[in-house]
C-alpha cells in the first residue's frame, strides 16, 4: 500500500471517529433531527472525505499512468533492439547470399575450365597423331590444331583470372 493510502484511511478513522464523538456528546440533539436533516447531516459529515479520497485516486491514478508510460518506453527499446537485430540477421544473410551467388559462378567457371583442359588435351592427342601419320595434309592440320589449342590456353587463362577475381572479391565479403 502505498503512502497516500495509508494517510487517506487515517484520515478517515480519525474524521468518523470525530463525528462519532460529536454525535454522542450532542445525542439529544440528534435524536430530534428528521429524516431529511439526517440526510444533509451524512451529507455534510461525508462530503470532505469523499473528496480526499477523489484526490487521492487522481495522483494514484498519476502515478500508473508515469509507470505505464515507463513500460511503454521499456517495449519500445526492446523492439528498437528486435529491429536493429533483423537488420543485423537481413545484412548476414545478403552476404551469405551474395558468397553463394559468387561461388555458383566459380563453379560453372571451374567447369568450362574443365571442359576446356580435356578439348585442348584432346588437341594435344590429335596433333600427335598427325605428326606420326606424316601424311601431306598433316602440317596444315596440325597448324589448324595449334591454332585451335593456342585459342583454347588463352580461354582458358581469361577464366583463370575470372575465377581468380571473383575468390578475391568472394574473400572481401567474408
Amino acid at each position: 500500500m502505498s503512502n497516500r493510502i495509508i494517510f487517506g484511511w487515517l484520515i478517515t478513522v480519525i474524521w468518523i471517529a470525530l463525528w462519532a464523538i460529536l454525535l454522542y456528546c450532542d445525542w439529544k440533539s440528534a435524536a430530534e433531527m428528521r429524516f431529511n436533516e439526517w440526510g444533509d447531516f451524512f451529507a455534510g459529515a461525508f462530503a470532505p472525505l469523499a473528496f480526499l479520497w477523489l484526490v487521492i485516486g487522481y495522483f494514484q491514478q498519476g502515478e500508473e499512468l508515469s509507470q505505464n508510460t515507463k513500460a511503454l518506453e521499456q517495449q519500445e527499446r526492446a523492439l528498437q533492439l528486435q529491429v536493429d537485430e533483423l537488420k543485423q540477421s537481413v545484412e548476414q544473410q545478403n552476404k551469405s547470399a551474395i558468397a553463394l551467388s559468387q561461388q555458383s559462378v566459380i563453379s560453372g567457371l571451374m567447369a568450362k575450365l574443365e571442359a576446356t583442359n580435356r578439348i585442348v588435351d584432346s588437341i594435344g592427342r590429335q596433333i600427335k597423331r598427325a605428326e606420326e601419320s606424316n601424311s601431306a595434309g598433316a602440317s596444315k592440320n596440325i597448324k589448324a590444331l595449334l591454332e585451335k589449342q593456342n585459342s583454347l590456353e588463352h580461354s582458358i587463362e581469361k577464366l583463370l583470372a575470372e575465377v581468380e577475381l571473383l575468390e578475391k572479391t568472394d574473400n572481401g565479403h567474408e
